[in-house]
């Protein structure tokens, strides 16, 4: 009999200072996913860049059997509220029961999802599906690099692989790695032994790209580790998502090896070489003068990306501050086109008026991070938008914008969504007729997602201080449950 596994996907980041629990609705009308993924629809996934097509490739290879069971994911934004939890998760360990036996289990999940009575609501995933199995069986994770790790998780777990990329284009390469540690411990080639230690200190989340430094440092450091000191270690180093008011929030460092000493070794290695990253990290961000005043003097033959990276809906922001935006117009700044404004009033407004006049409204601001921009717009365009994500982020991934308008206010044109959506990818723009790579400048409501895409046509870039749910400096929250002895602020020595 070939080895049988069971796949499953539940995901969400939660910033627990959004006031806006996050529903079952938003699981099932996620503008990427748009659905709840039942049974063989799991395979949909395995053509674009997920955890699960990761897994399904690794089985190919090993002639593994898979039962895919359920696949969802909600954009991030407030606690995930216990009707969301329980009737989804009712589904899976249902599909679970009814698909035994299994000879080991692989989910794909964030990390930092907090639900109403769980706050670490990954390891009660974990524990749920153990208790369908039985405690012989195998069960490992794929995450987030973003995750706010607890010890129980790694208890729990056989074994756990995070990205090592954000922009995120390994989610696929993620799936591989914790499908293999299961293989591994399936055939008990390593008894999956980990070890987590949490890091005592915030980074500001426009500094973790791994696209730069000390980021890429990091990463490039473990897997030397991995591949010339201790060949049996499996590596993850989190980064964590502070907009969590969570006991474990915060990064860490996870190591799996063929006994705890081993794997306590590894994560001791990399705990040492982090802390040594530390002051290189800094929560300074350009201010909108600042961000104005390079706008109107850029010259270059590619655009200047302006990344909006406080109100980024990627880290539970509406995506609807309008500050830099009017900064921008009352400068006189020509040649700027914004993507995406989450403005549902707003199109609503615009639904059944004539392509080409002028009207007089208010847009964005609606979610209390600033103020709406009341102002006349001209409606260029307006229209259902759907698209192919081409970027390495969302791999062939559609993401759907709902009704979207096109506004133009002097010398700037704005895309407004019905959805809430990050701007990880070109689509945002030319889904509704704009060509990034013509333009002046570009605001984007992304925090470091954007940069996988649009490296090769901007002539750089700069992270700019607006209103947000996802502060640079998490020193401006003010946290409860956070365990004791972690320093909060990002700007550091």
């Amino acid at each position: 009999m070939p080895k049988r596994i069971a796949t499953a996907g539940f995901l969400q980041e939660t910033n627990t200072f959004v006031a806006k629990p996050t529903a079952y609705v938003d699981f099932a009308e996620h503008s990427i996913s748009g659905q709840i993924y039942l049974g063989e629809e799991v395979e949909e996934l395995y053509s674009v860049n997920s955890g699960v097509a990761g897994c399904s490739q690794v089985a190919a290879e090993a002639g593994i059997e898979l039962a895919p069971l359920l696949w969802c994911e909600a954009e991030p934004g407030g606690t995930v509220s216990d009707e969301a939890f329980e009737r989804i998760m009712g589904e899976l360990t249902g599909r679970l029961s009814a698909a035994l036996p299994v000879d080991g289990v692989y989910l794909e999940l964030h990390g930092a999802m907090a639900v109403e009575s769980f706050e670490d609501a990954e390891t009660e995933i974990v524990r749920r599906v153990q208790a369908v199995v039985g405690h012989d069986i195998p069960i490992t994770c794929s995450l987030d690099l973003h995750g706010n790790i607890s010890p129980d998780l790694i208890h729990c777990c056989a074994g756990i692989s995070a990205f090592r990329t954000f922009p995120h284009v390994d989610m696929r390469e993620s799936g591989i790695r914790a499908t293999r540690q299961l293989l591994e411990v399936m055939t008990g080639e390593a008894p999956g032994q980990g070890a987590l230690i949490a890091l005592p200190f915030f980074i500001p989340m426009h500094q973790q790209s791994t696209l730069g430094e000390p980021a890429a440092s990091i990463y490039r450091e473990m897997e030397r580790y991995e591949r010339e000191l201790d060949t049996s270690a499996h590596l993850s180093f989190l980064m964590g998502f502070y907009p969590a008011d969570t006991y474990w929030t915060g990064p860490s460092v996870i190591a799996y090896a063929a006994d705890e000493a081993a794997a306590q070794a590894a994560a001791s290695h990399m705990e040492s070489f982090i802390q040594a990253q530390r002051p290189h990290f800094s929560a300074t961000l350009h201010t909108v003068k600042e961000a104005v005043h390079r706008a109107q003097l850029h010259q270059g033959a590619k655009p200047l990306a302006i990344a909006e990276v406080q109100d980024n809906p990627g880290g539970g922001s509406p995506g609807d501050a309008m500050t830099l935006v009017a900064a921008l117009h009352q400068a006189g700044v020509q040649g700027v086109a914004v993507s995406a404004i989450w403005d549902p009033v707003a199109v609503e407004f615009l639904s059944d008026k004539r392509i080409g006049e002028c009207y007089t409204l208010a847009v964005g601001g609606r979610n209390g991070y600033g103020e709406p921009l009341y102002a006349e717009f001209e409606l260029l365009d307006f229209g259902e938008r759907r698209f192919k994500g081409e970027g390495p982020m969302l791999g062939g991934a559609h993401v759907y914008l709902g009704r979207t308008a096109v506004l133009k206010l002097g010398g700037i044109r704005l895309v407004v969504s019905e959805n809430r959506v990050q701007n990880l990818d070109q689509g945002c723009f030319s889904a509704v007729g704009i060509a990034p790579e013509s333009e002046r400048v570009l605001v984007i409501k992304s925090s470091a997602h954007y940069r996988a895409h649009y490296g090769p046509i901007i002539d750089t870039f700069i992270n700019v201080d607006t209103p947000g749910a996802y502060p640079a400096d998490p020193g401006l929250l003010s946290f409860e449950k956070l365990r004791t002895g972690v320093a909060r602020q990002a700007s550091l020595p």
